[in-house]
């Protein structure tokens, strides 16, 4: 996709987040538990947007949404759910691409884009 392509797709989710319907977890925190290994991982929004029902685990499992917290649980840092600014997102994949014009969040761990371009 072109530079000036994106630019343009970024600008309307920006604005049409801001009378879009979707759920706003911002300030809430959500739990992700793998099956396999049992490990959990704590989550929160920095932004508007849609999250995953479930993430890769360490383990090569998958981590499901299991359940949500209105307040942080004391002593456990969440890793974070954020829209990539746009210096970032000049970088990502087609697929990236799609997920983050569809409303989608990247947990701020995440790789954005493809070294190998």
């Amino acid at each position: 996709m072109k530079k000036e392509e994106i630019e343009k797709k970024y600008q309307e989710l920006l604005d049409g987040l801001k009378t879009s319907n979707i759920y706003d977890g911002r300030g809430t925190y959500d739990v992700y538990r793998c099956d396999k290994c049992g490990k959990e991982v704590l989550t929160t929004y920095s932004d508007k947007g849609v999250t995953p029902f479930c993430i890769p685990c360490e383990c090569g499992s998958n981590m499901n949404h299991c359940y949500t917290y209105k307040t942080q649980p004391k002593g456990i840092e969440p890793k974070r759910f954020y829209r990539p600014p746009l210096k970032e997102v000049y970088n990502m994949t087609d697929s990236q691409l799609d997920h983050l014009f569809n409303e989608g969040l990247f947990l701020e761990d995440d790789i954005i884009g493809d070294s190998s371009k």
